[in-house]
């Protein structure tokens, strides 16, 4: 019955200018995932990426698709179920959740809240399914000298490292990660970029050879004025 309502309301409805009737479906749909055997649920994930990626340029709230593609995934993660199908698009819903990192947070507005909230969860429980891909796709929000874009990988990254087995190879990945974005030196990035750093030191990531780069660049960072531990808030 679960599986049914799913494909009567999501694979045979156009919504088309219609956000509100869009939004009904998505929160309907949403509360279904648990139920659905995760051996027909994963079929649909091709048709429903396609659908969510469509709604991301509509006038659908962004917490309505991150509930969604979070639900499914803890759907999917439940059963650890890896599926060539979902593996296909995991580039494609990193996009969207990125996407939807990007949304300003009104704390005065519960689903603006929410939808941060949420994404970082479905990041979160991305990369435990992913996290070689999610290693891979992530760094390559910072190959553009967008500040902003910088910010999100690192917030991401300091969400979610600590999910996922702490193997020697991620924390070289993460480690060249991190270099990549001390080499861009944007000053709004400092303050991302050093709560991350902290996050790497507390799971010994800096005793890798790698590491001596961004010791050294602490050490320089600390002895110049644009550090100021209060203005910029490092936890």
């Amino acid at each position: 019955m679960a599986y049914l309502t799913f494909r009567i309301l999501f694979n045979r409805w156009s919504f088309n200018g219609k956000p509100q009737v869009a939004q009904k479906v998505l929160a309907i749909t949403s509360s279904v995932f648990s139920l659905i055997p995760s051996s027909k649920l994963k079929n649909g994930v091709n048709c429903l990426t396609q659908r969510l990626l469509n709604m991301m340029s509509s006038e659908v709230k962004p917490f309505y698709i991150s509930q969604c593609i979070c639900k499914l995934l803890t759907a999917l993660a439940r059963s650890d179920c890896k599926h060539q199908d979902l593996e296909s698009q995991v580039e494609a819903i990193t996009g969207m959740l990125f996407s939807l990192l990007s949304e300003e947070v009104q704390q005065s507005d519960a689903y603006s809240v929410e939808n941060h909230r949420l994404t970082l969860k479905a990041f979160s429980t991305l990369t435990r399914l992913y996290s070689d891909q999610l290693v891979t796709l992530l760094p390559k929000a910072t190959g553009s000298d967008d500040p902003g874009k910088m910010v999100l990988a690192l917030q991401v990254f300091t969400t979610v490292f600590e999910t996922v087995p702490q193997t020697k190879q991620l924390q070289r990945e993460v480690i060249n990660f991190t270099i990549l974005v001390i080499q861009k030196d944007h000053k709004p990035v400092l303050k991302a970029l050093l709560n991350f750093i902290a996050k790497l030191s507390k799971h010994k990531c800096l005793d890798l050879p790698e590491g001596n780069s961004v010791i050294d660049y602490v050490i320089k960072i600390s002895k110049s004025d644009s550090l100021n531990e209060e203005g910029i808030g490092i936890m």
